[in-house]
């Protein structure tokens, strides 16, 4: 691959669409120059850390002083700085992680749940870790033991995931799968970081992420309410398209009559509604409750909208239990509107 040359600015940078080779540190402490983590690298070149970052970094520089950037129009910048933005960030990343598997110190002993100690200790095993900003390589340490499964002290470290994806890509997926269908979830994750997983790795760690759904709701248990407290409930349902295999019998009877069709999110106005089942969720809370009433157009939802964020005022201050909120961002109020 060949580079063009900014004679303005004097320096390399990559052509449009494409960027600069980058380099990952050996064991020695080296960078070996190559195209990417999983394709075969070059020799070994003695260079100092954040190599690659840096060599990203001047290379976007050169880019935007240069000729080529002068020419594009905005929309045209923001996509070039948002892709190569991504892989400068993927290289910090990655620069990263090779200083941290350098500075590794030996531990004098490592023993796993299994109680068997590990005392042989090899260097430099690798595994791909799936990012939002794209893939890394982490290089550790080894603990080894005959017939036992090797332990790896710098995951525990980074808290790195048993699976390919790290817990960003796995907070991403859970957070657009809730949205919508997975093909929905597949393409917010997309959109939100670049990063194209397939539908089946979207599913898996949607349901990864739901395991402790239960423990989790448990831990937040509410403290029982006292006598006298008004207790409010608050119920909605939704009617699900089921699969053929959940059908009732007398609903499964009538679909096999009618042929094989391909489920819809709402019924056609012919369609039988026993196709669908009703998925209900209800809540019970006890305290902080306030009542607002007021006629049509007094202003009732936009009061809501504004203690929740969804609307700025254009004058004023918004206090919540004396506490100024006007400048605070949607997550940080601690406030819902449903309708």
């Amino acid at each position: 691959m060949t580079a063009g040359l900014d004679t303005r600015a004097g320096e390399l940078y990559a052509p449009m669409g494409k960027v600069l080779p980058f380099r990952r540190r050996g064991d020695d402490g080296a960078i070996e120059v190559g195209r990417d983590a999983g394709r075969q690298r070059s020799e070994p070149v003695v260079v100092a850390g954040f190599a690659s970052s840096r060599e990203q970094f001047e290379s976007l520089v050169s880019f935007m002083d240069g000729t080529d950037a002068a020419g594009l129009e905005h929309a045209e910048l923001e996509e070039r700085l948002d892709r190569d933005g991504r892989e400068l960030l993927r290289r910090l990343l990655d620069d990263h992680l090779a200083l941290r598997a350098i500075r590794e110190q030996r531990l004098e002993s490592v023993v796993g749940d299994d109680e068997v100690r590990r005392g042989r200790v090899e260097r430099d095993h690798r595994r791909v870790l799936g990012t939002v900003f794209g893939e890394v390589t982490v290089s550790r340490m080894a603990y080894r033991a005959p017939e036992h499964r090797n332990l790896h002290p710098a995951d525990a470290a980074l808290n790195l995931p048993v699976e390919r994806h790290s817990h960003g890509l796995r907070k991403l997926a859970a957070w657009e799968a809730a949205r919508g269908s997975f093909d929905d979830a597949v393409s917010g994750i997309e959109r939100a970081c670049g990063q194209q997983l397939a539908k089946r790795q979207v599913e898996e760690l949607a349901q990864i992420a739901a395991v402790d759904f239960e423990d989790f709701y448990q831990a937040r248990k509410p403290a029982r309410c006292k006598r006298g407290d008004l207790l409010v409930i608050s119920a909605d349902g939704k009617g699900i398209v089921m699969r053929p295999d959940a059908l009732r019998p007398k609903a499964a009877l009538a679909r096999a009559r009618q042929g094989p069709k391909h489920p819809q999110t709402r019924l056609a106005s012919a369609e039988k509604s026993n196709y669908k089942r009703m998925a209900e969720i209800g809540a019970v809370f006890s305290n902080g409750i306030n009542v607002l009433l007021g006629p049509t157009r007094a202003g009732k939802t936009s009061l809501l909208r504004l203690l929740a964020g969804l609307d700025r005022p254009t004058s004023g201050k918004i206090l919540l239990d004396g506490k100024d909120i006007t400048a605070l961002g949607v997550k940080k109020r601690s406030v819902a509107v449903v309708y």
